[in-house]
């Protein structure tokens, strides 16, 4: 288990920083992570009450911060932020 583990970018970085490549995609990867999210959300926005706002972003949000790491997890953040405003306020 740990070696699967390690093999993620969260935990590989902690031993060996990641490559400008490897850097990017893991932001690529975020990004998209975050647009399957912002996705689902928009699909089921007429069929869910207006207190989930954030179903499907917290998955998003674990999921990037456990795999990716800190630093795309924030890149995730503030997109969730920003469609959290969309979806609060329209």
């Amino acid at each position: 288990m740990r070696a699967l583990l390690h093999r993620l970018p969260a935990f590989a970085s902690v031993q060996d920083p990641l490559s400008g490549g490897g850097l990017i995609a893991t932001y690529v990867a975020s990004l998209i992570v975050f647009a399957v999210a912002l996705a689902i959300r928009a699909w089921f926005d007429p069929v869910l009450p207006a207190g989930f706002p954030f179903l499907t972003f917290f998955p998003a949000v674990i999921i990037c911060g456990f795999v990716f790491g800190i630093l795309a997890d924030s890149l995730t953040d503030l997109g969730v932020s920003d469609a959290f405003d969309q979806f609060h306020s329209g």
